[in-house]
């Protein structure tokens, strides 16, 4: 698996949620300590992974809905991926933009809910990142499948 891991998967996913699990960790949420470098990377990849799947989920459709960002269409993207060579950069690029963006709302969102007194126990903590994560990865593979099939179909 790690060797799959190209340099794009780790600074759009790694460096995003090393920067929020640091801002956590430091904020007095439940997070490795930054000296526990295994478990800190660990946990800030998963973390990255996830906003960076919930930018793509979420964000990014909000914002093309009220045009913030333009309309895609996939089979155009297909076609000038092979034309420039230079959009694979872009769209990383993009993506990373986009990963910090909600790694920021993320850490807004956890310092407004401690400033609003929510409980944020360990296991409430754990649990809520869990459910959320799971729900944000069943909608991730569900699009991610979608572009499997519309290559497939394409090509």
């Amino acid at each position: 698996m790690f060797d799959k891991l190209d340099a794009y998967n780790l600074v759009a996913n790694l460096v995003p949620g090393a920067a929020l699990t640091y801002a956590l960790h430091y904020s007095n949420f439940p997070s490795p300590e930054p000296r526990d470098l295994g478990a800190f990377l660990l946990v800030s990849f998963v973390a990255g992974v996830t906003v960076n799947r919930l930018g793509s989920l979420i964000l990014d459709p909000f914002l093309r809905r009220w045009r913030f960002l333009k309309p895609k269409d996939y089979q155009s993207f297909l076609v000038g991926e092979k034309a420039d060579p230079k959009l694979e950069a872009l769209v990383a690029n993009a993506g990373l933009y986009r990963t910090f963006f909600v790694a920021g709302f993320v850490y807004l969102v956890a310092l407004a809910a401690a400033t609003l007194g929510v409980p944020l126990s360990n296991q409430v903590v754990l649990a809520s990142f869990v459910v959320i994560g799971m729900i944000v990865f069943l909608f991730a593979l569900r699009k991610e499948d979608g572009y499997i099939h519309t290559r497939i179909k394409g090509g």
